[in-house]
């Protein structure tokens, strides 16, 4: 078997993640040396491929956007692309400010074609399930929702306030977490506000041997895990959501100078790189 490249940007090398050395969330071998991609990043990019959705007039919002997915979206899809980010000048390239906890309301219903947010619920300093909600509200009927979020066993748990960085790494797996999911409880947690699927297994959005050859291991083929992708779709005229939460604005946010540094949608891995 040839070895792996990445579908993204071609590289055929492949190093360990980097972030806090005492996060639970650090892998051998799987971010591209070429643009930075990991597993997830690689994962979106071949789906919307094989859906061809990569190209033609597509609204896009992507949060916490990272670079390996921005700039291959930026030069499809020119001004009808939206980066976007709590604090843009972390960035090397434009991103428009937006703070989930208050500026949602702000953005027009079923305006979005896709919207995009990688490891970003567990960092939002306030009601996490009003901005899945609210999020998913932006998606135009027949469109995705698509992100991905982080796992730890022994059920979701959560704290805004009263802990120190490293408290938040022991129970949530990272000193800038607000919380954690978890998969015995997801139905409950997120699941109480977006249509999840009961299970994952990634070979059911791209074949086996086409994960491999872009180094998508099988350790994260099946189950719920850090590297599992949720693409929702939007269904006209069939309402999943609450919809008082799909609608209001994200209740009582931690004040930004309260903030634990780099909270939000910058994880403690590097910008707009996830863990």
């Amino acid at each position: 078997m040839a070895s792996p490249t990445c579908n993204i940007c071609g590289s055929p090398v492949f190093g360990d993640t980097y972030g806090e050395k005492d996060s639970a969330f650090l892998r051998r071998n799987v971010r591209c040396e070429g643009c930075g991609s990991l597993e997830r990043h690689r994962l979106i990019f071949e789906v919307l491929r094989l859906r061809g959705l990569l190209s033609g007039n597509r609204r896009i919002l992507h949060l916490a956007p990272e670079e390996c997915l921005a700039t291959p979206f930026r030069n499809r899809f020119g001004s009808s692309y939206l980066s976007a980010d709590i604090d843009p000048g972390q960035f090397p390239f434009a991103v428009t400010r937006l703070d989930l906890c208050r500026d949602l309301p702000t953005l027009a219903p079923a305006s979005f074609d896709i919207v995009l947010h990688n490891h970003v619920l567990e960092h939002v300093a306030c009601d996490y399930r009003a901005v899945a909600a609210g999020l998913h509200r932006l998606v135009k009927p027949g469109g995705l929702h698509i992100f991905s979020i982080p796992f730890l066993e022994g059920g979701f748990r959560e704290a805004l306030e009263g802990h120190t960085g490293a408290e938040r790494t022991a129970r949530f797996g990272q000193s800038d977490h607000m919380r954690i999911f978890s998969p015995e409880d997801l139905a409950d947690t997120l699941g109480a506000v977006l249509p999840l699927p009961a299970d994952y297994d990634a070979t059911r959005l791209v074949p086996a041997e086409r994960l491999l050859a872009i180094n998508v291991p099988e350790t994260a083929w099946r189950g719920f895990n850090n590297s599992a992708v949720f693409f929702i779709e939007r269904l006209e005229d069939r309402p999943t959501l609450d919809e008082r939460a799909a609608t209001a604005q994200p209740a009582s946010p931690v004040p930004l100078s309260d903030r634990p540094d780099g909270i939000l949608f910058v994880s403690a891995n590097g910008i707009g790189q996830g863990h």
